[in-house]
């Protein structure tokens, strides 16, 4: 699976938490997409102000996933995040990846203090790098 997370440090001041939680966010976004890709299925990501979980597609609805991989995960304490965000009632998550590789999302931009990461959706096509990159 040829695909890339694209992270950029918008401020190098960044505090221990905020790079603790792009880290995490970076692989497990990647998880996502090898999950899908792997296990032929579709899977969503959904944020929202108190961290975010991952939902799969099951006969038309999107079901929370409680795997170990892709567990809900908390914010660190200030972290703000800059995304379209799922709302309960929403149907669709922000982030999606369907088996084929293929993937529908927007950037994000996570904020802790002073500090912020950005983070895009992957990139495909020939000559893309396998696996999340941190962009500094």
């Amino acid at each position: 699976m040829a695909a890339s997370l694209a992270v950029a440090w918008l401020d190098r001041s960044l505090g221990q938490p905020l790079e603790v939680a792009t880290e995490r966010l970076q692989r497990d976004l990647a998880s996502a997409g090898e999950q899908a890709w792997l296990g032929g299925r579709v899977i969503g990501w959904r944020p929202d102000a108190t961290g975010y979980r991952f939902m799969a597609l099951h006969q038309g609805r999107w079901i929370p996933l409680g795997e170990r991989t892709l567990r809900p995960v908390h914010w660190p304490e200030g972290l703000t995040l800059e995304a379209p965000r799922a709302r309960e009632a929403d149907v669709m998550p922000a982030w999606i990846w369907w088996p084929d590789g293929e993937i529908a999302g927007s950037e994000i931009t996570l904020r802790l203090g002073t500090g912020a990461a950005r983070i895009a959706p992957p990139t495909l096509g020939p000559g893309a790098p396998a696996g999340p990159q941190v962009m500094r």
